[in-house]
């Protein structure tokens, strides 16, 4: 394993920024120096003009959804890029479904070994009353996140192997309290979006194809979030458990989740690029069909707002790589299945762009949310998303003035909401565990990903 020293860039945490020569040994974080001479052993880089920072984390993506056949061409085709965007580690909910969850977890640590250029972790999901009962053997063996979808009811329901009522809130309450026995630091993830209150709002609001975005964002209002999110906290609160809320999308769901922290309540709320960096006002049409639905630019406002108030601290980019074929023709919107495509691989220069560069974020603010705090959330910090000595070497060298215009094919998928866009600041070097796996917008090192412990 090859000794490193990165010489002549900044380094930035989530908390400071400093001059040091950074010395990676080992595959691990071993020191920083301002001394310029080096022994032989050691693979000088000049990286004068750089940012030095600890590899992104993408906490929420679905590579799992189509089957593990299809996981484990994903994880290859996503982890790729990401690599070179500078995301070193990414969570992936395993494959959906009424089946033993032991069998969905097992069957993607097979999927995905062998396969992946970033490490990673994976998330469960609970769809029936016998997955809850496996929980606490899931846990055994490794698992740690369990994502319930309780924004769903009726066929969408079934299609995703839940009862049709969806997760009720006692069945919720059951899974929440066998995480909680279960222990090893596993927590309970909640899409929030009330599905009958929902299913009401929708039956009452016409469909218009000539503004269909508008319409999706009505059936599926902010309040539908709110509520969820706040039935949710009480149960986790009452249990004794923190929350991970993902995809908070609205305003009406950033306030809940402001009352909920200011009054004490352990609970870790994410967001999304695409409802930062995207509204229904955007002609995007199909492609744009996402679940929360994009929002108004009011919301975005408020939403960067909560991020640098710290009420959202972690940004995932719920990537689900379908193709436009999957998606549909926009004639067929209402039927056509949610998700914006892959985004993994731009989650470091989207937010230096939209974030740093537009004056929202600090370049520490900015490390914290796709890095720092998402390792804490899913339980592997300091291992990533850190520079302290001891840490894994997954370090980012990032050109601040390099320029990137977004494709429209990114990872598994053959489109985004993001593509044509001109990123400013795009890394230079990827280092995984020490090794330099991509350099210049291309892979060079070898595919040797690790799922990491929890």
């Amino acid at each position: 394993m090859a000794n490193v020293a990165l010489v002549g860039g900044t380094v930035i945490t989530n908390s400071r920024r400093f001059r040091a020569n950074v010395l990676l040994q080992g595959g691990r974080v071993a020191g920083f120096t301002l001394d310029t001479h080096f022994s032989t052993d050691i693979d000088v880089y000049d990286v004068t003009g750089f940012l030095i920072m600890p590899g992104a984390i993408d906490p929420h993506t679905h590579l799992g959804n189509q089957g593990n056949e299809r996981l484990s061409q994903l994880i290859l085709q996503e982890s790729r890029d990401a690599i070179v965007g500078g995301v070193t580690t990414l969570s992936t909910t395993t494959a959906l479904g009424e089946r033993s969850l032991l069998e969905y977890l097992h069957g993607a640590r097979e999927a995905v070994r062998s396969q992946s250029w970033t490490d990673y972790t994976l998330t469960l999901s609970p769809m029936t009353r016998s997955h809850i009962g496996e929980i606490s053997l899931a846990v055994s063996q490794g698992a740690r996140a369990f994502k319930f979808f309780l924004g769903y009811k009726g066929d969408e329901a079934v299609y995703f192997g839940m009862p049709s009522s969806g997760i009720t809130l006692d069945m919720f309450y059951e899974g929440v309290a066998a995480i909680k026995t279960a222990g090893h630091g596993s927590y309970p993830m909640i899409h929030a979006e009330e599905p009958y209150l929902s299913e009401a709002i929708k039956s009452r609001t016409p469909f218009r194809e000539e503004n269909a975005l508008e319409w999706w964002n009505n059936s599926y209002p902010g309040i539908s979030e709110a509520i969820d999110i706040f039935k949710a906290a009480m149960v986790t609160r009452h249990v004794g458990i923190t929350l991970y809320v993902v995809h908070t999308s609205s305003s009406e769901g950033l306030d809940t989740v402001r009352y909920l922290k200011h009054n004490g309540f352990d609970i870790v709320a994410e967001t999304c690029p695409h409802y930062l960096i995207r509204s229904l006002l955007d002609p995007l049409g199909v492609r744009g069909k996402v679940k929360p639905p994009l929002r108004r630019p009011e919301d975005q406002r408020n939403l960067w707002q909560g991020v640098r108030q710290g009420l959202l601290t972690v940004l995932g980019t719920d990537t689900v790589p379908y193709t436009i074929e999957q998606k549909g023709p926009e004639a067929e919107f209402v039927s056509a299945p949610v998700g914006l495509g892959s985004s993994t691989a731009i989650l470091l220069p989207l937010m230096f762009t939209e974030g740093v560069r537009e004056g929202r974020l600090s370049l520490e603010q900015m490390v914290g949310l796709v890095s720092t705090n998402a390792a804490r959330a899913l339980g592997v910090y300091p291992q990533k998303g850190s520079l302290e000595i001891g840490s894994d070497a997954d370090v980012v060298v990032f050109d601040p003035d390099a320029e990137y215009v977004v494709p429209e094919h990114i990872g598994g998928s053959d489109f985004n909401v993001y593509s044509g866009m001109v990123l400013r600041g795009f890394p230079k070097m990827t280092f995984l565990r020490g090794q330099l796996v991509a350099r210049d917008g291309a892979v060079v090192g070898s595919l040797n990903g690790q799922e990491v412990p929890q």
